[in-house]
């Protein structure tokens, strides 16, 4: 191609600027959700909940000598390098299929900067790795990739397993899997049988992380570890998510229908391009379903256009055009027909067909969980966009002048966009959370509870980085899993009563933890059947739960101990903006002990303490600001 040389700067440009922004801005506080969880591996090693993610808990691993300022920090620089790959895997497939090298660019620096990209590629999870193999898959798919044959086939096993190994929700991408698979075995021949047999060793090779699982399954070590993976009946039976159900986001009574979640994928995707881009896409998408290729252009000797002798009188052009340097063709290529409607089928299978089976509803901490998922249907739109803009802006971006600020304009316009979406979901609220509700309690506490952001987190909290080892933490919904159940068990030196399959009795649970002369709490009212059954009252982030026939403190005296642990707490020093994060559901735990003390306050017909404390439930205490670096 007749392009200007210097347009492949635009690819080291947009590397450059995605590398920067992700790793300027990493998490450096442990998140809500898995994030502890994925932390916590990275420092130790384990098994995460099902399905395993072993591809992400050896990366994590192995990166775990990243300079970090905490560990939080470490994992989340690991996660930075997945999604600056992704990035480039991205940029390879635009490439792929046929767009140029300024449009690759732009788009591929679009979707860089959003804020869901940026959130997911700076903070411990799976989808920055997962977003990156998605794009090697189609971009090994591709007709102009520049892998052909046996090597093309070993490289989709590779991948396709890689996938597998890290998040399930990459064979949502089979349709084009497949056909780049049929794709390489036309190009091997006659050597078919050695093309399945590459396709075969590599996907071997890209599952083989699983025999990690195995191996700490059957040597936990103290290190955190989900269900028993030590045997090949266990390790299946996590692989196949069963737990979850296999074919299930989670599990869950509340969905909010097919639909629903469909038009909220829409919605949030085009949110996050910043809607214009949509309209791109379509187009995009059309001119490729059309089977439209660049325009054909005659050929440039010299200065002049010169017009074939045998055609002249067939032709209308009356001038003479000035030579262009580096325009003469355009870069972009075509894309048979087929193969667009390939990559049309696989946008269905991984966007609203998949997002349908969700069985979630689109509020609170759920919505977090679901829009995750929505980024490897979100990278599929670069090849749309990108063949958009080669049709509407061809000339224009070819010109270097022009596409060099058009990627940098880009990128600001994302980050600034961007931004405070990214500040808002990396706060420390969740990790500052963690440790003050640690200190609420007294020494060899067992605290029950529930919430992913719980158990990973005090996991992360007390195993991790030290905070309070002595505490026990106990999640009362993973009870019902006799490998969980088990290990609580061992640690605590007592038989737990009154768990049943499907009917965990939590009173019976706290009076089996409660013999063992521990002090117990309940980190959240998850249940009322603990505080019908024992006398509680609120200190601190937790509930303290006492034996039979003890009396609470007094309202007085109970202010005054609460008084005394806040003033110890260290808070953010903002309260949260977005209603439905991690960061927000754990606010009301510090307003409970206010709460019930203007309650009791009421009773005892003292409406002065009761104004006072309603007083704190609405202006909470922000004198201990969390430290510039984590504890």
């Amino acid at each position: 191609m007749n392009a200007d040389p210097r347009q492949r700067w635009l690819f080291a440009t947009t590397l450059a600027i995605t590398a920067v922004t992700y790793v300027s801005t990493a998490a450096r506080y442990v998140l809500g959700g898995d994030n502890g969880e994925f932390v916590s591996i990275a420092m130790q090693g384990g098994v995460p909940h099902p399905s395993g993610y072993p591809a992400m808990a050896l990366y994590l691993r192995a990166m775990s000598w990243l300079p970090g300022v905490s560990p939080a920090h470490t994992a989340a620089l690991a996660t930075c390098l997945l999604g600056v790959a992704a990035v480039a895997a991205l940029y390879g497939a635009c490439r792929a299929w046929g767009a140029s090298r300024p449009s690759s660019a732009v788009v591929v620096t679009l979707l860089a900067t959003t804020s869901l990209m940026w959130k997911l590629s700076s903070h411990a999870e799976v989808f920055a790795l997962n977003a990156a193999v998605g794009a090697a898959i189609v971009g090994a798919a591709g007709r102009h990739f520049p892998i052909t044959g046996l090597r093309r086939l070993a490289l989709l096993g590779l991948l396709a397993g890689a996938g597998l190994a890290n998040n399930h929700s990459i064979v949502t991408l089979a349709p084009i899997g497949l056909f780049a698979v049929g794709r390489g075995l036309s190009e091997t021949r006659a050597r078919r049988l050695q093309g399945l047999g590459a396709a075969a060793a590599g996907l071997v090779v890209g599952l083989s992380p699983y025999g990690y699982l195995l191996i700490v399954g059957r040597n936990p070590a103290g290190r955190l570890v989900w269900g028993d993976t030590g045997t090949l009946k266990g390790l299946l039976h996590h692989f196949l998510r069963a737990d979850y159900g296999t074919t299930t986001l989670a599990i869950s009574d509340v969905d909010a229908g097919p639909l629903a979640h469909i038009a909220h994928l829409v919605w949030r995707v085009a949110v996050e391009v910043h809607y214009v881009p949509v309209l791109f896409a379509i187009l995009g998408l059309m001119s490729l379903l059309r089977g439209e290729g660049p325009p054909r252009q005659v050929a440039q000797s010299g200065s002049a256009l010169v017009v074939p002798a045998a055609t002249l009188h067939e032709t209308t052009v009356s001038e003479v055009f000035p030579r262009r340097p580096f325009t003469r063709r355009p870069e972009w290529r075509a894309v048979p027909r087929l193969d667009a409607w390939i990559l049309f089928a696989t946008m269905l299978t991984a966007g609203p067909l998949f997002i349908s089976r969700f069985n979630l509803p689109l509020d609170g901490l759920a919505l977090v969980i679901v829009e995750r998922f929505y980024l490897l249907p979100m990278t599929l739109l670069a090849i749309p966009i990108a063949r958009s803009l080669d049709v509407l802006f061809e000339h224009y971006l070819s010109a270097f002048e022009a596409a060099g600020p058009t990627v940098v304009a880009v990128a600001c316009v994302g980050v600034v966009l961007g931004y405070d979406a990214v500040r808002e979901h990396h706060r420390p609220d969740v990790e500052l959370y963690l440790l003050n509700t640690l200190d609420s309690t007294e020494p060899g506490a067992v605290m029950l509870g529930t919430g992913d952001h719980r158990v990973y987190g005090f996991w992360y909290a007390t195993h991790v980085i030290q905070h309070r080892a002595d505490v026990t933490y106990v999640d009362v919904a993973l009870l019902a899993y006799p490998w969980y159940r088990a290990r609580v068990e061992d640690e605590l030196g007592v038989t737990l009563a009154g768990i049943e399959p499907g009917n965990t009795q939590t009173a019976a649970v706290a009076a089996s933890i409660l013999r063992t002369g521990r002090p117990l709490y309940m980190t959240n009212r998850f249940s009322d059947a603990i505080s019908a059954a024992f006398p509680t009252y609120p200190i601190g982030t937790v509930i303290r739960v006492l034996p039979p026939g003890d009396r609470p403190p007094d309202p007085v005296t109970l202010e005054r101990a609460n008084l005394e642990l806040a003033g110890g707490f260290r808070f953010s020093a903002s309260e949260p903006i977005d209603p439905d994060s991690w960061a927000s559901s754990v606010q009301p735990d510090y307003s409970r002990p206010w709460r019930a003390l203007a309650d009791a306050y009421d009773a005892a017909r003292m409406p002065e303490a009761a104004a006072r404390c309603r007083n704190r439930v609405v202006v909470m205490p922000r004198n201990n600001p969390a430290p510039a670096t984590p504890p």
